[in-house]
């Protein structure tokens, strides 16, 4: 809720501008953070951008592999916190039993994923779904636990499961690599963001969240 209501900002133009000094900086990737998508293509990727005059209206929730197309605006505004966590609940409902792991395919070499890509969609179906998560204004992922991911400490598993969902045996089907951001949510209440960096470097990400760390911390005080 509070990542979507950082967007209202940015689309209305009130999110404050970042400064060098007294020179304000070009804010045109934080409107390119929400909606855009990497595409695989042969030879060289395309890119998808938000419609401006179409904006979308929904996110897509991964689970166990399933992909779950999820409205989260109404009249411009947000859905209260109780309606997204409704839908959530139903999402997780629906898909106990874990899909194919298409989007694994997103983690492959760019070539191999283009291959596949033209494949999956010649499906009519399947084309319809690649595109309602090409322009999801982003990708929420509910994992599985992190119990099983062999690694040093619980900080490493955490990064394992944030960067590629902790391999083909855990969540890595659970992610669709081509969208700029992606958010992660396991059990163990770890939460992070996955993000691809061809319309928007760090930096607004690392806004949004310190946007979301602050609105946490004032609604716990």
């Amino acid at each position: 809720h509070t990542a979507l209501t950082y967007k209202v900002l940015i689309d209305t133009g009130r999110l404050p501008a970042d400064m060098a000094g007294k020179e304000r900086l070009d804010m045109s990737q934080y409107e390119k953070m929400y909606g855009s998508c990497r595409v695989p293509a042969p030879q060289f990727d395309k890119m998808v951008f938000p419609d401006r005059n179409n904006p979308a209206k929904h996110i897509v929730v991964a689970h166990k592999n399933n992909f779950f197309k999820v409205i989260v605006y109404d009249n411009g505004q947000p859905l209260s916190t109780d309606a997204i966590y409704h839908q959530l609940q139903e999402v997780v409902n629906a898909s106990q039993e874990p899909g194919p792991p298409i989007g694994v395919l997103t983690c492959e070499d760019r070539d191999a994923w283009a291959k596949a890509y033209q494949e999956l969609t010649a499906d009519p179906t399947n084309r319809c779904s690649v595109e309602d998560i090409q322009k999801s204004i982003f990708v929420l992922c509910l994992d599985g636990s992190n119990r099983g991911i062999e690694a040093r400490n619980a900080k490493t598993k955490a990064g394992l499961r944030m960067i590629h969902g902790g391999g083909s045996r855990f969540d890595s089907g659970n992610r669709w690599m081509d969208k700029t951001l992606q958010m992660i949510v396991n059990p163990e209440g770890e939460v992070g963001i996955t993000i691809e960096h061809s319309p928007a470097e760090a930096v607004p990400m690392a806004m949004l969240m310190n946007y979301c760390l602050d609105f946490f911390k004032k609604s716990s005080s």
